[in-house]
């Protein structure tokens, strides 16, 4: 991460994403990555715009590296709240994918989760259900059970799960994903943390409150131990156990937490930013 924070200035201001050479383009898409993991998502956003602008022009509209920096910039449209052009911006992504490399690539399965993630945020569960039990159904034969994409997409699929009313279903695939994240990535592994905590946002859909609370709060713990206490995934994990504690009933600790969290999204996005709205 140091060595892509003082990258930083000189990829915003060398004029590099200008740059004809493919490594110096594959360099910005990791520039873009970086501020998305970090979290500065209007930096983010800028030069996922910045890129995509650019390389139209430059590469034409379905070349790989500007469907690249597409989908970042879908990506970074959506955690701005601005659901709908992420999701129309991602579906045109997924069509062009779908027509160069069929409906099973990988890449077009990429896009389609972005796309299920936008429905996700458009209120339209049964669709994204529909689409993400698809793209696991697919993964799960094409690359086996362990794969980090079929991981990953267990772990789309629970939660569309869960949002369709089904947190038993959620859980026990959850569980299992967890596990095998732990073992294939490591037990402090961001995407293993994410899914544990998916177990205990399940568990909280099951009425199982107290112990949803003290699952999340022990994983809040984890984070900040590992990853510090501003880092964007600690915070995020804070909203939650605030949610948790008040369904615990321990509304006192739920209210501190939130506050912590409210100023913590506050300092780094802004007041009007979802993630601020969520804590509050």
């Amino acid at each position: 991460w140091d060595d892509y924070a003082e990258l930083l200035p000189h990829v915003l201001y060398s004029g590099i994403v200008d740059c004809d050479d493919q490594w110096a383009r594959q360099l910005v898409l990791n520039q873009i990555d970086f501020l998305f993991q970090w979290g500065d998502h209007q930096g983010f956003l800028n030069l996922a715009q910045q890129a995509v602008h650019t390389w139209t022009e430059k590469l034409g509209p379905d070349h790989e590296q500007t469907l690249t920096a597409g989908l970042y910039l879908g990506r970074a449209l959506r955690m701005l709240g601005r659901f709908q052009e992420a999701y129309d911006h991602h579906l045109n992504v997924r069509d062009v994918l779908a027509q160069q490399r069929g409906l099973e690539d990988e890449r077009t399965l990429e896009a389609q989760t972005h796309v299920a993630a936008d429905l996700r945020y458009l209120g339209r569960f049964k669709e994204a259900l529909e689409l993400d039990e698809q793209s696991f159904e697919v993964v799960q034969r094409r690359f086996g059970d362990r794969d980090p994409l079929t991981l990953d997409q267990a772990h789309f699929y629970a939660i569309d799960l869960r949002l369709t009313g089904d947190p038993a279903a959620a859980s026990e695939l959850d569980q299992q994903t967890a596990q095998r994240k732990a073992v294939e990535l490591g037990e402090d592994h961001l995407s293993t943390l994410s899914t544990s905590t998916a177990v205990g946002l399940d568990e909280m859909e099951r009425g199982r409150y107290r112990e949803a609370r003290d699952m999340i709060s022990r994983l809040e713990q984890r984070y900040r131990l590992r990853y510090g206490p501003e880092h964007p995934n600690t915070i995020d994990c804070q909203t939650i156990l605030s949610v948790a504690e008040r369904k615990a009933g321990a509304h006192d600790r739920a209210v501190e937490l939130s506050a912590i969290a409210v100023a913590a999204n506050q300092s780094r996005y802004g007041a009007e930013h979802p993630s601020t709205l969520a804590a509050a």
